[in-house]
């Protein structure tokens, strides 16, 4: 039996099964500990906003490693260690990623259960 004919088993709908909505639970404990790699955006079906969180978390990782090896070895210029400016930007970054993971978190549990992952 096909599964598009009467009778038969409705398909998934974006890997959940037909007319079930994303469990608020679910997508709050991932935001609480899986937040800043965007956990709960790709189990909301947003997959744009969790690449975009990988993407930060990759880039910021970069620019911290990049002020690490800038600064080995290096002599201080006025006093700023060689790197800063690496290590503050990457910081940055991974700050606001941070601060966008309990906004998303906040939204997630204002938000109605049918309209989550919408």
């Amino acid at each position: 039996m096909h599964l598009d004919q009467p009778g038969g088993a409705s398909p998934p709908r974006n890997g959940r099964r037909a007319g079930r909505p994303a469990s608020r639970l679910a997508a709050a404990l991932l935001a609480v500990f899986l937040g800043d790699v965007g956990a709960h955006n790709f189990y909301l079906r947003q997959f744009i906003r969790g690449a975009l969180h990988v993407l930060f978390v990759v880039l910021s990782v970069a620019l911290l490693l990049q002020g690490s090896r800038v600064s080995a070895g290096a002599p201080a210029l006025a006093g700023i260690p060689p790197g800063a400016d690496w290590y503050l930007v990457g910081l940055v970054i991974l700050g606001a990623n941070g601060l966008w993971r309990w906004v998303e978190l906040v939204v997630i549990l204002a938000t109605p259960a049918p309209r989550l992952g919408r």
